[in-house]
């Protein structure tokens, strides 16, 4: 499948083009019910003076709303296990480190919880769990890293009433490209 707009190769259920962020032609409408379509780990928002109000959040993509889910104490403990030994391939691995990211398969995957989870148990799972209806983005871009120091990309969701700032870790940003453009236009830099 191919956009008709630029001719970039599309993947199957794509909703927009990856590259220009033309609707694709012939995709099927969104489903009445909410389904998680995807999950972004650990994405971080830091606001404040140093850091100080950072937050970890994993990024619940669904056919209608992205939502930022809290990140649980027991989550983030049992994703710093996870992390550790990746980060280390990751400093081992030099300039092949998003390779090395893209292919490195976790033991358990803390995060996957939420793909059999109802949007509704997940809003209610903590209070600062925040939905976005996804009619209510007006923007969002994304800025991929070609800094081979750098393991983080970075994404802007733009509403009417605010930008967010999100950093992914990992280099999570063709995971977010794959997931939020099947439900909304992504510019990416």
């Amino acid at each position: 499948m191919f956009c008709s707009q630029c001719g970039t190769a599309l993947e199957a259920n794509t909703s927009f083009c990856t590259q220009c962020g033309s609707p694709v032609e012939g995709t099927p409408q969104p489903q009445q019910t909410a389904g998680v379509l995807g999950v972004l780990p650990q994405v971080v928002e830091v606001k404040g003076f140093l850091g100080q109000g950072t937050r970890f959040m994993n990024l619940i993509v669904t056919n209608r709303s992205l939502i930022l889910a809290h990140q649980l104490d027991a989550m983030e403990d049992a994703m710093d296990s996870l992390s550790e030994p990746l980060d280390q391939a990751l400093v081992a691995s030099g300039d092949l480190w998003r390779q090395l990211a893209d292919a490195y398969s976790f033991p358990a995957r803390p995060w996957d919880c939420y793909q059999s989870m109802d949007v509704q148990a997940i809003l209610r799972e903590h209070p600062e769990n925040v939905e976005i209806p996804i009619a209510e983005l007006q923007s969002v871009r994304l800025e991929l890293s070609e800094d081979p120091e750098s393991h983080s990309d970075t994404l802007y969701l733009g509403t009417r009433s605010q930008t967010l700032d999100l950093d992914l870790p990992w280099g999570n940003g063709h995971l977010a490209r794959e997931l939020l453009s099947r439900v909304v236009p992504v510019q990416v830099e």
